[in-house]
């Protein structure tokens, strides 16, 4: 199959429902993380359900062609180009489980947008705060976190495999919005305008967002 530029793509965020959507989660985590730590089977995704007063969370980013490119048979019509899960409880706050794009839709901003839809979520559930835990040596992933507002606080020795390396774990802290939780966005459009400033429009769930 032929390769077709990031720009020709439109993205929809939505909540994967579908096994097929999962097996995508499982593709991209394959694509970027070699160690067994990192990654996740079938199997455990589809048995990631809401239970014991915490809520599990899958979403995803799908790459659609163009209208020009899906008129080329050979292209696939659907691909996770990036996902998110994270799980939240009212008293422990939201933890991102993972976050992964796939190497053939990096530097389009999909990361901090899903992982400023989690705190936004987190906010209207009344968490008080959001953890996550990183690589050590992921430079650029600890650049996002720290650019988004999260700090260190401390270390889990030897949490990584595939090499053998210390996990960062970050937090950051939520002022709580007491609202009514509206129901998630099954899907809503991402659209890019020729300067590559990214619009995730959430509708009543989030503000729409510009990033670079």
């Amino acid at each position: 199959m032929r390769q077709i530029a990031a720009s020709t793509f439109r993205y929809v965020f939505k909540r994967a429902t579908t096994r097929d959507q999962l097996k995508g989660i499982v593709a991209v985590q394959e694509q970027c993380f070699a160690s067994s730590t990192e990654r996740s089977s079938l199997a455990t995704l589809e048995n990631l359900t809401s239970h014991g007063g915490i809520e599990y969370h899958k979403f995803i980013v799908a790459a659609k062609p163009s209208l020009l490119e899906a008129e080329q048979p050979e292209v696939d019509q659907e691909t996770v180009a990036a996902y998110i899960m994270y799980q939240l409880h009212e008293t422990e706050g939201a933890h991102v489980i993972s976050i992964g794009t796939a190497p053939s839709h990096q530097k389009q901003g999909h990361a901090r947008t899903m992982m400023n839809w989690c705190v936004e979520h987190a906010r209207e559930r009344g968490c008080h705060q959001a953890t996550l835990r990183v690589r050590a040596s992921n430079l650029p992933a600890v650049s996002l976190y720290r650019s988004l507002g999260y700090v260190p606080f401390g270390a889990t020795p030897s949490y990584y495999s595939s090499p053998v390396e210390d996990a960062l774990e970050l937090k950051l802290t939520l002022v709580p919005e007491k609202v009514n939780e509206p129901e998630l966005p099954i899907e809503n459009e991402i659209s890019v305008n020729a300067k590559s400033y990214f619009t995730y429009n959430f509708n009543q769930f989030l503000p729409t967002m510009f990033l670079r």
